[in-house]
Parts: C-alpha cells; structure tokens; sequence
C-alpha cells in the first residue's frame, strides 16, 4: 500500500492495522489530506480500499494498475470516483477564524 499512496502524492502521518481471526484484516492510513482505508473479508473473495482526500486526486488508473500488479489480473476491480464539494457559504456563520 505504501506504493499506491506514494503515486498519490498523499502524506502518510501513521498507519495501524488489525488482523482478524481466522482471517481478514483492516488497516487504517491517517494522511496529512484525510485517510485512507482497508478491509478485507478473504471468505468472500472481497476487499475495500477507500481513498479520502481533501486534495483531488487523479491517478485512478495507475491506481488500479498497482492493485493489480499485487493482486492478480484476475481480479475485478471497480473504482469510483465522488465528488465530495462542500458549499462552505451554507456554514460560514458558525465558523470561528
């Protein structure tokens, strides 16, 4: 994972993971511009990777590439792209400077 995020440009504060029993894990990236996030769930053939970011980021495919490259041609990989704009007029009168 250290990788995907380094192709981002995103900046790794910390990062923690659990493995569960008998299997699956979950890891969390804490990043400078949000988080991002994994959950694995082996018995379903299934992972979740989540990308959250404050800043836009627009390598999708070499994304998906790196996914790849790690897990196989044979997987299915399905990216998805939200815009998450917020109209900070709507909060302006409850923020503080």
């Amino acid at each position: 994972m250290d990788e995907l995020l380094a192709v981002t440009g995103l900046t790794v504060l910390k990062e923690a993971y659990n493995q569960f029993a008998p299997h699956g894990v979950t890891g969390v990236y804490l990043l400078a511009e949000s988080h991002f996030s994994i959950h694995t769930w082996p018995e379903n053939g299934y992972a979740a990777f989540d990308l959250f970011s404050c800043i836009p980021v627009n390598q999708t495919e070499l994304i998906a590439d790196i996914m790849r490259n790690h897990l196989g041609e044979q997987v299915k990989i399905n990216l998805r792209t939200l815009s998450r704009e917020v109209d900070l007029s709507i909060i302006s009168d409850s923020l503080t400077v």
